[in-house]
């Protein structure tokens, strides 16, 4: 979804402007020498997005993440993400694990850093709870940024019911408290139907609150999405999406391809 409440914190330390190159490699080198350590199973998510402004703005945004299987019940988490924005670019590194927490649940635990081009450094930790049942998966996540001159928290619930074996509809809550710009929200809602065996399509849209900057006042949001699913094996899927997010001031055309795989 298009709901962005984070904004950009900066703190007083000013690294090279090419400093997020070398992060950006070394994140790079550090995501590939994790892949031996991997005894049971692999699990790669890799996405690419752009979206384009009415203003005529362009926006890139790549991030891959990989699950490496410690244990039967563990895993390591490495997160490497690159984007670019008209007035900085930057990457973003995260590292974490995946662990059980009572029967037919697990979590995530991440943490990282993102270093951008404007010498800016931002802070990011997650922590994500999941319940499976054969008829549902719920989800319940805190999401937080800060720095020295500021905070940012979303804490998330969601569920996914599988009405059918073709069927599901999820649905998702977030709010985002923002210790300078204040209190955003948003509901984000889809459903996913397998038309053929390998073909999933999707539709839905999000209704929520933003604020374009500091000084402006809370404004409302609503978007409308669709995407295209393919399962060409069991252990591969290829995902289309598209997003049209209407604000405003202006509106926000989405476009993402990821791929997900396992090995």
């Amino acid at each position: 979804m298009n709901l962005r409440p984070f904004r950009d914190i900066r703190v007083g330390i000013r690294p090279p402007k090419r400093v997020w190159i070398l992060l950006s490699v070394a994140a790079f080198l550090f995501f590939f020498t994790l892949l031996p350590l991997s005894s049971t199973s692999i699990r790669s998510i890799t996405t690419v997005e752009s979206e384009l402004y009415s203003f005529d703005d362009h926006t890139w945004d790549i991030e891959e993440v990989g699950i490496f299987s410690v244990t039967e019940q563990l895993s390591i988490v490495g997160k490497v993400q690159w984007y670019q924005e008209t007035w900085k670019q930057g990457v973003k590194g995260m590292a974490g694990v995946v662990f059980p927490v009572i029967p037919s649940s697990y979590m995530e635990t991440s943490y990282g850093l993102a270093f951008e081009d404007t010498g800016d450094i931002v802070h990011h930790a997650l922590a994500d709870f999941y319940y499976e049942h054969p008829a549902f998966l719920g989800l319940l996540s805190v999401r937080a940024q800060f720095s020295d001159n500021g905070q940012v928290y979303m804490p998330s619930v969601g569920i996914k019911w599988y009405t059918t074996d073709r069927l599901s509809l999820w649905g998702k809550y977030t709010t985002s408290i923002d210790t300078v710009i204040g209190f955003d929200h948003s509901f984000w809602g889809e459903a996913e139907y397998k038309i053929l065996d390998p073909l999933l399509l999707k539709a839905g849209g999000t209704i929520g609150s933003y604020h374009a900057d500091e000084s402006s006042p809370q404004e409302l949001e609503y978007s409308f999405l669709g995407g295209l699913g393919f399962l060409p094996m069991e252990m591969i899927k290829l995902s289309y999406q598209f997003e049209y997010t209407i604000r405003q001031q202006y509106g926000i055309i989405s476009n993402a391809l990821i791929l997900d795989a396992r090995l």
